[in-house]
């Protein structure tokens, strides 16, 4: 069974995910995300760093993860992608449309960027 853990930073949301990334890791990780949108979370951090394999299902499931994001002004970052994954990425066509970093203090960087500019995007919309 995957183990996901999520810890909320404002606006955005860290998951750390450990074990295959299958089915079932697919199925944890998108109603975490989908908790943590309902809680006000518009950028994921996906660390995947402790992940060496995974399946169609769970390359699905990310895809998914950064429409719905998307579709709230949000997106998802993808952190420390072993090779073989980003091979799968890369073959699937979803390399492009995510976002994958290198480190997690690089992804943090990217996801408090991106949620200071929503929040001054959001308080120039309401002026």
């Amino acid at each position: 069974m995957p183990e996901v853990t999520a810890l909320k930073r404002d606006t955005w949301v860290e998951i750390t995910i450990t074990g295959q990334g299958d089915a079932a890791a697919a199925r944890v990780l998108e109603q975490t995300v989908d908790a943590q949108m309902a809680r006000g979370a518009r950028v994921a951090l996906l660390d995947l760093s402790a992940m060496e394999i995974a399946d169609a299902a769970f390359v699905r499931a990310l895809y998914r993860i950064r429409q719905d994001l998307e579709r709230l002004g949000g997106t998802v970052i993808v952190v420390a992608v072993s090779p073989a994954l980003r091979r799968l990425l890369e073959v699937a066509g979803t390399v492009e449309p995510l976002t994958v970093v290198e480190s997690v203090e690089e992804g943090r960087g990217l996801a408090r960027a991106f949620a200071a500019d929503a929040r001054e995007e959001s308080a120039g919309g309401d002026a």
